[in-house]
């Protein structure tokens, strides 16, 4: 109640009533108690309403200081969980990062450990072996790899596999025609710019491959060709047994694998060449000069066979003697690997492959005797270069040269050489046959 309220219903109506004078002092006392009580019930309401305001106020700013706390918490755990979130995804990235490079360590690691290993080694079918062990321990298990590898013409190609662990090179199983070669396949090859091919089913490969690959279950593959400069020589295949095993993650790793295999092979192969072109002079100038020295005949045959066998890589040469009274052919000579006793049944002119390659006067080649229908099977022989022995339209016999553990492809620079050092051979033999007693021809 306010102060004029007060006035307009106490105090007004008051003043307007008439009262007896002996009672007027009472009731201005009366009136001043009633002012007195009215103050002070004005005061409380005051005090009351300012209260109320007060707690309204307080009750306000406690609820948005709760509020502000709650804001302020949910401000705090989000900024937190954000900030660990992004320390969780730079720890991720890094732990992906150092994986990478642990795995790059490694790789070139081994990408240097093959190299070394292999640089130690110039032989080439052995090399061959070695490069399958390390290329196929970063493999799945079975998992094969395959060397091919294009004839001096490019019109057959020869497939060289690790067909047993015990073996000590890698073996000649296979040989086909370049022209089996799928288009796709061959423009692969030829493309500069392929370093690795990554094929994911049977149908891209070459027939003659295939079912090979199918036997061993072979799921998916690696071409990566073998290059001497920027010749193509020939290429490796890497299978495994696992589909879906090469990826982008690991091509470049396979590609230096490949490079370095690729290298050591084509190094190998011309230090092969070299090395046998080297043995070819030298043993062209022996055999001059010992056509112009005092020399027996046997010794002048056991230098010539063995130097056909350092010369091709072959584990056994022979001479085999033609009798043109009984028109047969039996070894005369013999140098290599499990040639003693030198015995056997005799041949007669132009059965067996030394009689047919005497009688026709022709050079024959077999890579794997064991697909020659012609071949003795009592003749325990893989591969066999014979080469006739010819003086003037004459024939006086036959030089084997053969392997019995593994099988060999003759180059044709081999089978020239070879023919080359054995005319030398036969005038020399025939000069010292005049002044031996035990007769050749």
């Amino acid at each position: 109640m306010s102060l004029h309220l007060f006035e307009e219903v106490c105090v007004e109506p008051f003043l307007n009533a008439s009262f007896s004078e002996s009672k007027l002092s009472q009731m201005i006392l009366a009136m001043g108690e009633l002012h007195n009580q009215g103050l002070a019930s004005l005061a409380i309401s005051y005090f009351e309403s300012t209260k109320k305001d007060m707690e309204r106020i307080t009750e306000g700013l406690t609820e948005e200081n709760g509020n502000l706390k709650k804001e302020l918490l949910e401000a705090k755990d989000t900024l937190f969980a954000n900030t660990m979130r992004e320390l969780n995804s730079m720890q991720l990235a890094i732990s992906g990062i150092n994986h990478k490079l642990r795995r790059r360590v490694y790789q070139l690691g081994r990408v240097q450990k093959i190299a070394e290993v292999l640089e130690s080694e110039a032989h080439l079918p052995r090399l061959l072996k070695m490069a399958s062990y390390q290329v196929l321990a970063l493999c799945p298990e079975n998992s094969n790899l395959f060397f091919a590898f294009f004839d001096e013409e490019r019109k057959k190609v020869n497939l060289y596999h690790q067909e047993s662990k015990s073996n000590p090179e890698c073996d000649l199983i296979k040989t086909f025609y370049f022209s089996e070669l799928p288009g796709m396949f061959q423009q692969v090859l030829f493309d500069e710019s392929t370093k690795l091919f990554h094929l994911d089913s049977h149908e891209e490969i070459p027939a003659a491959l295939s079912s090979l690959l199918m036997i061993k279950n072979q799921k998916d593959f690696l071409l990566m060709p073998i290059r001497k400069y920027r010749e193509v020589t020939g290429f490796m295949l890497l299978g495994v047994p696992a589909e879906d095993f090469f990826s982008k993650s690991n091509y470049k790793f396979y590609q230096h694998v490949g490079q370095v295999v690729s290298k050591s092979v084509t190094s190998a192969a011309l230090f092969t060449k070299s090395k046998q072109r080297d043995d070819f002079e030298l043993i062209i100038s022996e055999l001059t000069k010992r056509k112009f020295l005092s020399g027996t005949l046997e010794t002048t045959l056991d230098f010539c066979l063995g130097s056909l066998i350092d010369l091709l890589g072959v584990e056994r040469s022979s001479l085999m003697r033609y009798d043109e009274g009984h028109m047969n052919l039996a070894v005369y000579a013999a140098k290599g690997y499990k040639v003693y006793p030198i015995s056997g049944s005799k041949i007669k002119f132009g059965e067996g492959i030394a009689g047919m390659a005497l009688k026709e006067a022709k050079i024959i080649s077999i890579d794997k005797m064991k697909e020659v229908n012609a071949a003795r099977p009592e003749i325990k022989v893989k591969s066999l270069l014979c080469v006739p022995l010819i003086e003037n339209d004459t024939p006086l016999g036959v030089v084997n040269m053969s392997t019995i553990s593994y099988y060999k492809h003759f180059e044709k620079s081999d089978i020239e050489m070879a023919h080359h050092v054995i005319n030398r051979m036969t005038g020399i033999l025939k000069e010292l046959n005049q002044n031996t007693p035990t007769s050749f021809i």
